[in-house]
């Protein structure tokens, strides 16, 4: 399975991985030290604005995010109105949602397997469909009571219900916060006219926080995107909106075509999507329009050929490929830094180094993710493409003896076998219903061929599809891998 690297780790409030994730307006998603020290990956605090790192005991560090010591607050770069600032990250979002049947209160909703409350709500602009723009920041305001989730939302067809169901609490907004409040930030540009180099986000305490890549021989902002762990290579691939282009105009589905919404804006490029698990997408520049009636698309089916299958499409426009995006690659590998159990992992192209968001472990020799304890704490887990599929599956054709099942994506007959990690991750659900956020770790056991499944009160045997199933092994200790501390720089 691709997989996209990121160098910066989501913020450590957020539950789980601390694997990189996109931020409201769309972002994307490293000890002690002076202000001036300590600049790895030219990384390095302010006055204000300090860096947060996952810390290990022995020297190893992830950038983890930023706090803004003046409001006390982890923050993100993000635009707001317009400007960008290091805006609060525990926020939640009213996006033309309503307590009242007039759509006059605004209230935003809160997930309830989320930690805590929200401290701050994020305003949209929600009459552009195709684009979503923060507009203000508020204050959190008293929880609204809103009996069965039946909210409401204004929309082009004026103010409709909308059902939540009872998984969210609702908040009214309260005292508007002033965006003078929060510091500012811009976007620094690397030097040179050619190769790849970081993009950073800059602020006028000193903060330097390396965000992306950026691509100067083709001019485009891209990330490194790899086949998944071991990968010693990796493509820098466009970081900007794109049309999906994973249909045909035949029958015989080989003339890739793209789609794009007819209500916005025409992307730059089309994104083709790789066939089998560990393919990576490829890029063109959208090419002339086409008039189609019909798309067609391809379909995996359960003994494991492909078809070509016709649909019809509304509110699409459809254009055929140009030329191909041209993408540099990068090289990846773990820093192995002497005396050290966890290792950076580092993409290399020309002079420019930049982090991949996964660790290597030197004592397991597999490579590893930074999840959330609680408290500050992490353990760096077993990176798994394999995930565990609990409550469905039986081994028996009475569905008497249910089994967990790892299931590793392997496409078309014509596609290789996927590699069999070793360990898969499993996550418990707790009696409120939420998942846990450290999940256990298990090995992988026997493969399994038939497996079987309660349809109504009868049982039935699982269609086979483009996977491929394992039992599920020996749960292993979270102590046996390696535990770091989230610190702040002072």
């Amino acid at each position: 399975m691709m997989m996209r690297a990121t160098m910066v780790i989501a913020l450590a409030a957020a539950c789980g991985s601390v694997s990189g994730g996109k931020k409201p307006d769309g972002g994307s998603n490293k000890d002690s030290q002076s202000v001036d020290a300590g600049n790895e990956d030219g990384a390095k605090s302010g006055t204000r604005l300090k860096l947060q790192w996952v810390t290990y005991p022995d020297g190893a560090r992830q950038l983890a995010g930023i706090m803004d010591t003046m409001l006390h607050e982890q923050c993100y770069p993000q635009t707001v109105n317009g400007g960008m600032y290091c805006a609060p990250s525990n926020s939640a979002i009213s996006y033309g949602y309503y307590s009242d049947a007039n759509c006059t209160q605004a209230v935003a909703a809160w997930y309830y397997c989320n930690a805590g409350q929200p401290d701050y709500i994020y305003t949209y602009d929600t009459s552009n469909p195709c684009q979503s723009t923060i507009l203000g920041l508020y204050q959190r305001g008293s929880e609204v009571s809103i009996p069965s989730g039946l909210a409401y939302e204004k929309n082009a067809g004026g103010c409709q219900q909308v059902n939540f169901g009872t998984n969210y609490t609702f908040y009214g907004l309260g005292a508007p916060v002033a965006v003078t409040t929060l510091a500012t930030m811009e976007r620094s540009e690397p030097s040179g006219s050619s190769g790849i180099g970081v993009v950073s986000y800059t602020s006028t305490d000193g903060l330097v926080y390396p965000e992306l890549l950026h691509d100067s021989t083709n001019n485009y902002d891209c990330y490194p995107e790899t086949t998944g762990a071991g990968a010693t290579s990796a493509t820098c691939v466009p970081d900007v909106d794109d049309a999906y282009a994973g249909y045909y105009s035949n029958s015989t589905c080989t003339t890739a075509v793209a789609e794009t919404n007819s209500s916005c804006p025409v992307p730059t490029y089309a994104e083709v999507p790789g066939q089998c698990s560990n393919d990576l997408p490829t890029y063109f520049q959208l090419g002339s329009t086409e008039a189609l009636s019909t798309a067609y698309y391809t379909s995996v089916q359960s003994n494991g050929t492909t078809t070509c299958q016709g649909g019809n499409f509304s509110g699409v426009n459809w254009y055929m490929l140009g030329a191909a995006v041209p993408t540099q690659t990068l090289t990846r590998a773990p820093e192995m830094v002497a005396g050290r159990r966890i290792q950076r992992i580092q993409f290399t192209a020309g002079s420019t180094e930049y982090p991949d968001y996964a660790l290597y472990d030197t004592t397991e020799q597999l490579e590893c993710e930074s999840y959330s304890a609680g408290n500050n704490t992490y353990n760096c887990l077993p990176t798994s493409s394999a995930g565990v599929n609990s409550n469905y599956f039986y081994s028996d054709s009475a569905c008497a003896n249910a089994v967990d099942i790892v299931e590793l994506y392997r496409g078309a007959n014509t596609c290789p076998a996927p590699v069999l990690p070793k360990y898969a991750l499993k996550y418990t659900t707790l009696p409120n219903g939420c998942s846990t956020n450290m999940p256990e770790v298990h090995t992988v056991g026997a493969s399994i061929s038939t497996l079987y499944y309660k349809s109504g009160t009868t049982c039935t045997v699982y269609p086979a599809e483009p996977y491929e199933y394992y039992l599920v092994g020996a749960q292993v200790p979270t102590a046996n891998f390696a535990t770091a501390t989230l610190m702040t720089d002072p």
